[in-house]
């Protein structure tokens, strides 16, 4: 087999919340008296959302962290609708019960586990690497270098799907392979080994 192991990336990747961190990003600015277009709010938070912070608060003269803030008190204020992408479990359970490994490689922070386990699919999982074990966030590879040495995984092993280029990035930082899922239609990075528009079709290059 090429691939022993699988890194996921979640947001964009394993569920698709840009439709609900759209509309609480949306939601934020109105509350400061702005309102924006959800296409806009959305191209800037599949860049990050520390980019979104930025951008917004640059243009509506607010202070990244008292949006960030007004941000993350809406995002307490009501549960997070974070549907599974067509497929996903599908492919899961495959690479699982062909003896692979699938791993979370997320810039999210623990909460993502716990979604993971609502959804259903915590159990396909070995590794979780999620934010607080990592030294910075993607794309920095510390987290990608985190699982190869935990797992025992030589890179050539180890593939990486992620729906931005900095996914892309950490796998390739790590010498890891990075398969972009093109889940945004965004431009497809240079640095993509390879590129899946609809997740069932990663089987192919496994």
């Amino acid at each position: 087999m090429k691939y022993t192991d699988i890194a996921w990336d979640f947001d964009g990747t394993l569920v698709d919340s840009y439709p609900n961190l759209t509309k609480l990003m949306q939601d934020a600015l109105e509350s400061f008296g702005w309102k924006e277009e959800s296409e806009e709010i959305r191209k800037h938070l599949v860049v990050t959302l520390r980019h979104a912070y930025d951008f917004f608060a640059e243009k509506y003269g607010l202070e990244p962290d008292e949006l960030s803030q007004r941000f993350n008190l809406l995002k307490k204020a009501q549960p997070e609708v974070l549907p599974l992408f067509p497929g996903i479990e599908e492919v899961l359970r495959e690479i699982k019960e062909s003896g692979r490994r699938n791993h979370l490689y997320t810039n999210r922070k623990e909460d993502a586990v716990h979604y993971m386990g609502e959804l259903g699919i915590l159990h396909y999982f070995d590794g979780l690497m999620t934010y607080e074990k990592m030294a910075d966030y993607k794309p920095n590879p510390d987290g990608m270098f985190k699982l190869l040495a935990e797992y025992r995984v030589e890179p050539s092993k180890m593939l990486m799907v992620g729906d931005r280029i900095l996914d892309i990035e950490a796998s390739k930082g790590a010498g890891a392979d990075g398969c972009f899922f093109n889940t945004n239609g965004l431009p497809v990075p240079e640095c993509a080994d390879f590129v899946v528009e609809d997740i069932r079709d990663l089987l192919r290059y496994l």
